[in-house]
């Protein structure tokens, strides 16, 4: 088992600190050290904890040593499933991220299971004449791996969905309940409830927030549910889609609808929003029609959304136009209640338009795919190795709560594996050897800088990634490690030489530490003639500094910054710190002083040469503006130009140009 886990070794143990390097060039992006090591599958977690397939054996690092996961089928694909599990695909098995334990059940089922059931049993409770009361009989449960369907005597409930949640969340579910009264909704009839795995549901079509409008008699009212009228007007909500939901809220597109008078008559084309002295005329041209004769048919049916009124009725009787709106729906229960049943803590209701009331909805918009980011919604779609983003910014200004959307950006990735969303739900792409994170006013911004030929990810947060491409068995891992602190003291220990035993038993348990060098759990440490582990700098007998992590006293490699933010080198396979020149796996040159710290600015070679540093560290090349403003050319080679013409224009001897 030893001899297999040193192969994995290669590729993710070693590597377990944040490689806080220099960009390579003047960009923002942080250069991250290829290694090599092959990777089937791969899925990250926080505080450096990740699981890995290596195309024949399945481990879990758990952040200070990884475990092999034996009774995992090597080479099968695994899916993300609530806030900590790695599940296979007919969910046989799932991974639980924090522990490493493997559960042979399906998880899944069981939580759509428990949905439904104690939905069922809190509702029945919990009714007070808001739903149908006969007897109920026993449910039928149909999954098949996306959709639950509840099957019951009096078709009390409909469909049982699992609603669009971001990774690393728990799941909540969507259904459907026939209340007994139809006008309390405008004349809708059916309830849509979300509830969680322990059935602590809230009903969404009660409460509306708070809709300020001004009336047809410029008076003002304010709505805040679809039971209770203010001064003759009531308001009305219909579901159309649940886009998307985060720890604490669920995003769903509706159509909202104003009435007025006993006869509900529809008046929402006539409507203003906001405050009294400031209101915003919604321009309901590309509204949501709805058809009067489709109201008599299959509720589920009766609403469409099209960018003109449609009458497929062949009467006389006029459309119904409704405007589309986003509602941010709380998942906490209010204390009150509506015949009681929960509702909503609270709700906001934003009508998809600007600011001066354009409607911005099209049609497509119920096809495309939603994402909870920090608050807003990432509106994306992915086709032909495109990606097509945007950000819903919802807003409220004067007592009109409005959709502020981004323009949207178009990006081409190599394949669908390209494009992630991390655990706050923002949206991640890798491109030629770049991690971008998407940004609504920037686009997509580089954050690291990986191997090129990376072709899949996995992300957690900014903080936790790898990447790598299986077929050439290459890796980049960013990884924040709590037990891995990069930041190290000054001391320096004892010396001693490094040998190549490794301190571990036959069965893989660490063995009792000799002095000197010694390889546990695939890191390298020190161990002292105390049998204590050394910390810090340390000066081997030959003279080489190697810098051992103040926490954990692992060696440290690559990039390393220390307290007083100057920057070293240490060699990615020995651990010793590098002086002199140093060229790293994406070409470009650094100068390390004699003392171990990355130079910046001119400084001058053995030959009397003059180079410059840019403040990354990297040598610069072709033409440079000093700080002072005076122009320079350095060649190919990083040497400063002097005393000649380059490109036309005269350097002098102290590389400066001359008009």
């Amino acid at each position: 088992m030893l001899k297999r886990i040193n192969k994995i070794i290669s590729f993710v143990t070693v590597s377990l600190t944040v490689f806080s390097a220099m960009p390579a060039m003047a960009s923002e992006s942080t250069k991250v050290e290829s290694r090599s090591g092959k990777i089937f599958d791969a899925i990250m977690y926080k505080d450096g904890k990740y699981y890995i397939d290596d195309d024949g054996t399945s481990y879990y690092y758990d952040g200070l040593k990884y475990n092999a996961l034996n009774t995992i089928h090597s080479g099968e694909d695994l899916y993300l499933y609530n806030s900590k599990y790695a599940s296979s695909k007919n969910g046989d098995y799932y991974i639980n991220l924090d522990t490493g334990n493997v559960v042979s059940e399906n998880i899944s089922k069981n939580n759509m299971d428990s949905a439904g059931s104690k939905l069922r049993e809190n509702m029945l409770r919990d009714n007070r004449g808001r739903y149908a009361t006969k007897a109920i009989g026993s449910l039928i449960l149909e999954d098949d791996g996306e959709r639950l369907v509840l099957h019951c005597d009096d078709d009390v409930i409909d469909d049982f969905i699992k609603i669009p949640n971001k990774n690393y969340t728990d799941s909540w579910y969507e259904t459907e309940y026939y209340k007994t009264n139809s006008n309390e909704n405008g004349w809708y009839f059916i309830d849509c409830v979300y509830t969680d795995k322990d059935g602590n549901y809230i009903s969404a079509d009660h409460s509306v927030g708070n809709i300020e409008v001004v009336t047809t008699t410029d008076s003002s009212v304010k709505l805040k549910n679809t039971k209770d009228d203010e001064d003759g007007y009531k308001a009305a909500i219909m579901q159309v889609h649940t886009l998307a939901s985060d720890d604490d809220y669920i995003y769903r597109l509706a159509t909202l609808y104003i009435t007025h008078d006993s006869n509900y008559n529809y008046v929402t084309e006539n409507m203003k929003f906001g405050d009294i002295d400031n209101p915003v005329t919604v321009t309901t041209s590309a509204g949501a029609w709805l058809s009067r004769s489709s109201m008599e048919g299959d509720p589920a049916k009766s609403m469409f959304l099209a960018s003109d009124p449609i009458d497929d009725n062949d009467d006389e009787r006029d459309p119904v136009v409704g405007i589309p709106v986003i509602q941010k729906i709380s998942k906490k229960q209010s204390e009150d209640t509506v015949n009681g049943i929960k509702y909503p803590e609270s709700v906001t209701t934003y009508i998809l338009a600007d600011s001066k009331g354009r409607c911005e909805y099209n049609a497509e918009m119920a096809q495309d795919n939603y994402v909870a980011a920090n608050g807003k919604i990432i509106d994306y779609t992915y086709d032909d190795n495109k990606i097509s983003v945007r950000t819903l910014s919802l807003k409220s200004k004067n007592g009109y709560s409005y959709t502020d959307f981004s323009d949207k950006l178009e990006y081409t990735i190599e394949n669908e594996n390209c494009y992630k969303f991390d655990v706050n739900g923002e949206l991640y792409i890798l491109d030629k050897g770049y991690i971008k994170k998407y940004d609504a006013n920037n686009g997509f911004v580089n954050l690291y800088k990986v191997d090129g030929g990376c072709n899949n990810f996995s992300v957690y947060d900014e903080n936790n990634i790898i990447a790598w491409n299986r077929e050439n068995e290459i890796y980049s891992l960013i990884s924040e490690n709590k037990s891995s602190n990069s930041s190290g003291s000054s001391s320096s220990r004892s010396s001693s030489s490094k040998d190549d035993t490794t301190a571990l038993n036959d069965d893989n348990t660490k063995a009792t530490n000799k002095n000197g060098w010694n390889l546990i759990d695939g890191k390298w440490y020190i161990v002292g003639t105390d049998g204590n582990y050394a910390k810090g700098w340390f000066k081997d007998a030959t003279g080489k500094w190697y810098m051992l992590d103040k926490t954990s006293g692992v060696m440290i490699t690559g990039w390393y910054k220390d307290s007083n933010n100057n920057w070293y080198y240490l060699e990615a396979k020995s651990g010793a710190m590098i002086t002199g020149w140093m060229k790293d796996s994406y070409g470009s040159w650094y100068y390390l002083n004699g003392n171990g710290t990355m130079a910046t600015g001119w400084i001058q070679g053995i030959a009397g040469n003059w180079y410059y540093l840019n403040s990354n560290g990297a040598m610069t090349t072709g033409w440079m503006q000093d700080s002072d403003g005076s122009w320079y050319y350095l060649n190919s080679n990083g040497d400063m130009a002097h005393d000649t013409y380059v490109d036309g224009y005269y350097l002098a001897s102290n590389g400066v140009y001359v008009e």
